[in-house]
């Protein structure tokens, strides 16, 4: 017998670790400003604090002041979860970055997209002007911008009446 009957079931154990990948970790912050300082400094003032000056005990005194302190602490600067960014663009400036968190607030959606728009084009001018072959580096930054994939379709060689002209053509 083989032991691979219908008769009788198949187990199989695969032990496997997931790997989460590096670049979409993420990590938490406490937004720490005035405002949040200032809510934090109101809780406390509005604690009583009897609880701590109260008991006799040291460390029955200091856990009910620090479950007081935490539980004020947590509620005025709450954990925000960010996204590692995994591949930032080029054209992606601090400026652009603080913009964009604040285009809500300021309302100014249509300067921050000229804005962008300016960047990507001073960005991509410099490539240009960098490149070896600007006439390639120029198409492939318009294929990127429209998301094409590049075609890997080569040619071996090109021969006209048996005679082989060129090898390797991209």
């Amino acid at each position: 017998m083989n032991g691979l009957s219908d008769h009788e079931g198949q187990f199989l154990t695969l032990h496997y670790q997931l790997h989460e990948n590096e670049d979409s970790q993420k990590y938490y912050i406490r937004n720490i400003n005035k405002c949040t300082i200032q809510d934090f400094q109101i809780k406390l003032s509005y604690e009583s604090w009897e609880t701590v000056f109260n008991e006799d005990d040291v460390n029955t005194s200091f856990n009910a002041f620090l479950n007081t302190f935490l539980r004020h602490f947590y509620s005025s600067f709450p954990r925000i979860q960010v996204h590692k960014n995994p591949k930032p663009n080029s054209w992606i400036t601090t400026g652009i970055m603080v913009s964009c968190r604040h285009k809500r607030v300021l309302n100014y959606c249509k300067i921050l997209a000229e804005v962008i728009r300016e960047a990507k084009r001073m960005s991509y001018e410099k490539q240009i002007q960098n490149s070896s072959n600007k006439m390639r580096t120029a198409w492939r930054i318009i294929n990127r911008e429209l998301h094409k994939k590049s075609k890997k379709d080569t040619i071996e060689a090109i021969y006209i009446d048996g005679k082989r002209l060129a090898i390797s053509i991209l």
